[in-house]
């Protein structure tokens, strides 16, 4: 029957409904906690910019606003940052750990670099 009768769909959908009832528990009570807020640039996109030998795109412009919001929002952030390659993710989130560091925090970012052989 390959799981496809009307109990075996009830008894996923428990499941599935209880994983995504506890993650939403989880995400409550990590934004009740209060997180450190960072002071970041009235213009964030514009002071990147002003930081790099090039021009930010109109997405990495959009995607650094958003980030230096929820920095100074004064709660944990979770952000997940996605694109083709070549879209220009590391250079925004360069920028975010600048912001961090400029704040006084601690930020690191781990690059894989792929081999040509690879």
């Amino acid at each position: 029957n390959a799981h496809r009768t009307p109990a075996h769909r009830r008894l996923l959908f428990d499941r599935f409904f209880l994983v995504l009832l506890a993650l939403a528990f989880r995400r409550r009570a990590r934004q009740s906690r209060p997180g450190h807020p960072f002071v970041v640039p009235r213009n964030p996109a514009g002071y990147a910019e002003s930081l790099l030998p090039f021009r930010l795109t109109p997405d990495q412009r959009h995607a650094v606003e958003d980030l230096a919001r929820d920095l100074a929002g004064g709660h944990p952030m979770s952000r997940l940052l996605l694109g083709d390659v070549g879209t220009g993710k590391t250079v925004v989130a360069a920028v975010a750990a600048h912001l961090c560091v400029r704040s006084g925090m601690q930020a690191a970012i781990k690059i894989k670099i792929k081999r040509a052989d690879e």
